[in-house]
C-alpha cells in the first residue's frame, strides 16, 4: 500500500463528494439516466477503438523499414483518428437524436 493513503477513509473524507454520489438519481427522470448512461457507455467504446487505432499505429511504425513507411504511417494515423472521432460523434448525435423521439412519444 502506498504511504500516505488512508484505508479507513469515510464517504465524508472523500474531496468532492457529490461527484461520487448517486443522490442525484432520485431526482433524475429515466430519459436523463439513460443520457447519461449512453453518453458514458460511448465515451468508453469511442476510447476504446481510438486506443486500438494507437496500438496499431505503434505496431506498424515499429515494422517500418524507411523513414517514406513512417511518413505513410503517421499520415494513416492521422485520416484513421480524425475519422474514427467524426464518426464517433455522429453516432453519439444520433443516439441522443433517438432517445429524444423516443422520450417525446412515451411523454
Amino acid at each position: 500500500m502506498a504511504e500516505g493513503k488512508n484505508r479507513d477513509a469515510q464517504p465524508q473524507d472523500v474531496p468532492f463528494p457529490s461527484l461520487f454520489g448517486t443522490d442525484w438519481l432520485a431526482t433524475a427522470s429515466a430519459v436523463q439516466v439513460r443520457f447519461c448512461a449512453g453518453l458514458c457507455r460511448d465515451a468508453l467504446s469511442a476510447a476504446a477503438r481510438q486506443l486500438q487505432l494507437q496500438a496499431d499505429y505503434a505496431r506498424k511504425l515499429s515494422e517500418a523499414g524507411q523513414p517514406s513507411d513512417v511518413i505513410a504511417c503517421g499520415r494513416d494515423f492521422t485520416r484513421e483518428m480524425v475519422t474514427g472521432w467524426l464518426d464517433e460523434g455522429r453516432r453519439a448525435f444520433d443516439r441522443n437524436v433517438a432517445l429524444i423521439a423516443s422520450s417525446r412519444q412515451t411523454g
